[in-house]
């Protein structure tokens, strides 16, 4: 498994070197691509990363904006998400459950509820390809 940080800037104005878009983490096994978050600033470089699925923590414009019309590929997100992304244009919504683990390709993610927002509930992951190996992806909170 293989980890590449795309983006690491929350919903600020300021940018730096270090944070320049925002906060992102593409995963793969080495025949997929998995993107976790997909803010405002991904919106037309989709294409370009090519995942074959994302998984969103929460439906903040800094994490989920980017798919506001549309994705080209499954988007996994809790009903909590859904509900607050009812009027994005995602043909390919899947459901995930809080400490249910779900697998895309060999890469398996469980949703651990986090406190971020009463707005925006959001999920961190803990994101493994085996029993002993993984990490565990939050969004941050101030």
């Amino acid at each position: 498994m293989e980890l590449l940080f795309l983006g690491t800037r929350g919903e600020v104005k300021t940018r730096s070197k270090r944070h320049w878009m925002h906060s992102s983490l593409l995963v793969t096994d080495g025949i997929g691509r998995i993107m976790i978050d997909c803010g405002g600033d991904w919106k037309n470089q989709i294409k370009r990363l090519a995942p074959d699925s994302i998984v969103l923590t929460h439906a903040h414009p800094d994490h989920a904006a980017g798919l506001k019309d549309g994705a080209p590929c499954p988007v996994f997100a809790t009903n909590d998400t859904w509900e607050r992304l009812k009027r994005y244009a995602i043909s390919d919504r899947r459901l995930i459950f809080p400490h249910r683990p779900f697998h895309i390709g060999s890469i398996v993610f469980e949703a651990v509820p986090v406190e971020h927002s009463l707005r925006a509930p959001a999920v961190g992951f803990r994101v493994r390809q085996d029993e002993r190996n993984g990490i565990f992806y939050v969004p941050m909170w101030l």
